[in-house]
């Protein structure tokens, strides 16, 4: 046997908490898939029989956990002017697990643009809070999708963005380009979370059913000129061996995202980083019921808030002022540069819509002075007055 020899599928289990949906297994092309600790807690016993010793155990009910490493990655085909994004994979499964909110926009057609924030689509099919990708050949100086954030709908096809385009003066959007398709996920309110999964996980041809899990964790991190990961965390209700043997693939469906062209926007404005950690800080905890097979009745998240950290040039007057004045603005990462190739952008964002800077720490990079900056998401609605619809989300193009 072989720790190195594992294989994963995740499906979602819908309404029907720990319960094997029987069909539609998705291959998870994991990075590293860590060991399974699948157990059933012994219930000990002290009984009375005058030889003062322990008597045997009972068993009680059961327990699983393990860790996963995947790779960000854009959708395996991009939906262009009329055309939708393809089937969900395990991607997509995973994303509306922990965020409780999912929707898939068509891609359209780019009519205009007035100014670097201003946008005529060829149907009004946008919204406020929306992620929209837009990917022209040549557009901006150095091509990549340019991730924007609807920020006003006057229901008439027209739209205002945020941050804006990158070089609108010299190299602006024409008609050429396309608002891409794309899923997206986000969460409403505080305590929010999707169906449970299960996980069908083969250790070395010894294959585990997995039921009733719950992502506990979850972290991105992203170095410059590396894939974008992110480390994951899973628990759950009840296993069994089992002999499932759903078809593994070879590797993800396309190229990953890379850290490079890349950018990532704090309150509108581009801030060049060498690196992106971000925890999405997932509070979850058992549904304990006396009723449940193994005394839980689910495993809910009570929270899930995003913290992002960037390693950013030193410049101690700009930050310490953001800092000092608790400055609320929008953070948009991207993930990927996007460069259209084989029918597939690859490429994905992070949109939270209030963070602040609360820590600013320097460091020390080969000799270049930098600071770690610590953005934490804060409620939206507190800073406007009003309901802020997403308080973050995460999009694949």
């Amino acid at each position: 046997m072989t720790t190195a020899n594992k294989t994963l599928h995740v499906v979602s289990e819908g309404a029907n908490y720990a319960t094997d949906p029987t069909t539609g297994y998705l291959a998870v092309p994991a990075d590293s898939i860590g060991e399974l600790t699948a157990v059933r807690t012994p219930l000990q016993t002290a009984y009375a029989t005058g030889r003062g010793l322990p008597t045997a155990n009972i068993a009680g009910p059961m327990a699983w956990s393990f860790d996963f490493v995947i790779p960000i990655e854009g959708l395996s085909a991009s939906a262009a002017a009329a055309a939708s994004p393809p089937a969900d994979d395990y991607a997509d499964v995973i994303w509306a697990h922990i965020a409780g909110n999912s929707e898939s926009l068509d891609g359209e057609t780019v009519v205009s643009s007035a100014s670097s924030t201003a946008v005529v689509l060829g149907s009004d099919d946008r919204n406020i809070q929306q992620l929209v990708p837009f990917y022209e050949a040549g557009v901006p100086a150095v091509t990549r999708t340019q991730w924007q954030l609807v920020t006003v709908d006057p229901a008439d096809g027209s739209y205002t963005l945020a941050p804006g385009f990158a070089d609108f003066g010299s190299n602006p959007p024409t008609s050429a380009a396309i608002a891409y398709g794309c899923n997206a996920y986000f969460q409403t309110a505080a305590g929010q979370g999707g169906n449970s999964l299960m996980f069908v996980y083969n250790d070395d041809g010894t294959e585990y059913s997995l039921l009733g899990g719950r992502i506990t964790s979850a972290s991105i991190e992203g170095n410059v000129g590396e894939r974008a990961l992110m480390s994951i965390s899973v628990a759950g209700d009840r296993w069994a061996t089992s002999s499932i043997a759903p078809t593994a693939t070879a590797g993800p469906a396309i190229t990953p995202a890379v850290m490079t062209i890349s950018p990532v926007h704090f309150n509108g404005t581009a801030v060049a980083t060498r690196k992106v950690s971000i925890d999405l800080n997932i509070s979850a905890t058992e549904n304990k019921s006396t009723a449940g097979l193994h005394g839980r009745a689910g495993y809910d998240n009570q929270a899930v808030m995003p913290s992002t950290e960037i390693s950013t040039l030193r410049d101690d007057n700009t930050w310490k002022a953001v800092q000092a004045a608790q400055t609320p603005g929008r953070l948009l990462v991207q993930f990927g540069g996007g460069v259209l190739s084989g029918g597939a952008l690859g490429t994905c964002a992070l949109h939270v819509e209030v963070v602040q800077v609360e820590v600013q720490n320097p460091e020390d990079d080969e000799g270049r002075s930098r600071q770690s900056l610590t953005l934490p998401a804060k409620d939206g609605g507190f800073f406007t007055g009003t309901t802020v619809a997403r308080s973050w989300q995460f999009a694949r193009a």
